[in-house]
């Protein structure tokens, strides 16, 4: 019988009558030499770097071989081993906070004011010019030497002096003016200022004009919302974001390529976000690990979390605990070798694991759904079903030493479903287990789930289904 992929991707939304695919903390690597050309890998897990309190961070930023943050009001560096250090105070304790640096300093602003960490002198202070003090600054990024904000109050957008975010000139500013159209998000990349606007977005260069050194490029606008403001992200040598088209309603995934936004959300995902009550909270985030780069994106709201990988071109969700809730993480920088993220409630931080196998000890709870099994209306007995994955996984002890793996069926499509069955994965050692499932009953539309919810590396292969038709011979495969 040949190996079939137990599923791909997630693929359900609409409607399950159509496709019901569902991957929840597991992702698929393609592999055209493999054993499979489909595997499903468990996502990583995360572990601590450090707990620095009951409030949940609000920036990470690494600079100058340290790790910052901002919990409620306070910035602290956080060095490889997650001591932390006290640097300042803000004068906000809760809202967005957006930072940049320059190699020496580290400027953040909360919306009502900006700072200025130095790391050579180490000295944080409240940026006092009174023409950045008559400012809201929204959002910052750094580009060419300079720090550049905007001002949710004017909708304008200001440039500080060369190398010095201490220092600003009434004079120096301009404003996203081919729309009128609010800035909600601004980043620099790859030398151009692009300014996110509610219902489009302008792209910005340095012209090395001695008046204002930046220009809107001609033929770069673009008919594109930013929808959450926290999800704008560099993504995968470009920048990617949640965007909203406001001429039709459109809510999807966009990344920069070029100047031209390329969809990469589907049609299946953008259903099932249509129906969460707000987006305008989500975050998103994007790192790489194992030669994958995801674009990681939470809905508070909603409680739930999604993530696309770039390689395989996979949508699949990610969830911390048992019940489906959102992942844990909330922001992330790459600092001390590692992915760190911050917690969504909490102050703690962790850091992305491949060879971690929980969620700071928390159970990570795997989920796939597979595709419909049918053929034009026959009914098919299922002979068996046996899952190729890697075995031998279990561990010294405890939860995990007889790791199981649990299989449910839907005869209607997925809307109820048999009591589990479980089978072994395989002792420390039992490389060569598979599990299988002999006589499973008929059905005219069957879809199978397999969940595993033991701390161990989880690698499913594929599946070997036998079937039959009630008037044909065993063994025919579908």
């Amino acid at each position: 019988m040949p190996l079939l992929p137990f599923a791909t991707g997630s693929h359900k939304g609409k409607s399950m009558a159509v496709d019901t695919e569902q991957l929840v903390n597991f992702f698929p690597e393609l592999d055209q030499n493999g054993k499979s050309v489909v595997a499903l890998y468990g996502t990583p897990g995360l572990s601590l770097l450090g707990d620095y309190g009951a409030f949940a961070s609000r920036v990470l930023h690494e600079f100058g071989g340290k790790l910052y943050s901002v919990f409620r009001g306070a910035l602290s560096s956080i060095d490889a081993a997650g001591v932390d250090t006290a640097k300042g105070t803000l004068n906000t304790t809760s809202g967005f906070v957006s930072s940049a640096d320059n190699g020496t300093q580290l400027m953040i602003v909360d919306g009502t004011d900006g700072y200025i960490y130095n790391k050579d002198t180490d000295v944080f202070v409240t940026i006092s010019d009174p023409d950045f003090t008559a400012l809201s600054p929204a959002a910052v990024t750094h580009l060419d030497g300079f720090f550049i904000v905007f001002d949710s109050a004017t909708e304008k957008f200001f440039i500080s002096a060369l190398n010095d975010g201490l220092a600003w000139d009434p004079l120096d500013f301009d404003s996203a003016n081919q729309q009128p159209d609010p800035i909600s998000n601004l980043i620099g990349d790859h030398g151009e200022l692009w300014l996110m606007g509610e219902r489009s977005i302008e792209v910005w260069s340095k012209t090395g004009n001695a008046d204002f050194p930046f220009a809107r490029l001609g033929g770069t606008h673009i008919a594109w919302g930013l929808a959450a403001q926290s999800s704008l992200t560099q993504f995968d040598d470009s920048i990617g974001f949640l965007g909203r088209k406001h001429e039709d309603g459109a809510l999807q995934a966009i990344r920069i390529n070029g100047f031209q936004p390329v969809r990469f959300s589907t049609d299946q995902v953008e259903a099932t976000w249509k129906t969460y009550a707000n987006v305008d909270d989500a975050v998103a985030y994007s790192y790489g690990q194992e030669g994958h780069i995801f674009f990681v994106i939470s809905f508070p709201t909603a409680g739930k979390t999604w993530a696309f990988d770039s390689s395989s071109k996979e949508w699949h969700e990610r969830s911390s605990g048992t019940a489906g809730e959102r992942h844990l993480s909330n922001l992330h920088q790459s600092a001390f070798g590692e992915n760190i993220v911050s917690d969504h409630s909490t102050g703690k931080l962790y850091k992305i694991r491949a060879d971690e196998f929980t969620d700071n000890g928390a159970i990570i709870r795997g989920l796939i759904i597979g595709q419909h099994i049918h053929d034009s209306g026959e009914r098919l007995s299922h002979v068996s079903l046996e899952l190729d994955f890697e075995g031998g996984v279990g561990l010294d002890s405890g939860q995990g030493s007889d790791p199981q793996a649990m299989l449910r069926f839907s005869n209607d499509g997925g809307f109820t479903w048999s009591a589990e069955i479980w089978r072994a994965m395989g002792k420390i050692g039992e490389y060569r287990r598979r599990a299988r499932w002999p006589r499973l009953g008929r059905s005219r539309d069957r879809v199978y789930q397999l969940s595993v919810s033991d701390p161990v590396k989880r690698v499913v292969i594929g599946m070997n289904l036998e079937v039959a038709r009630s008037t044909a011979a065993r063994g025919q495969a579908a």
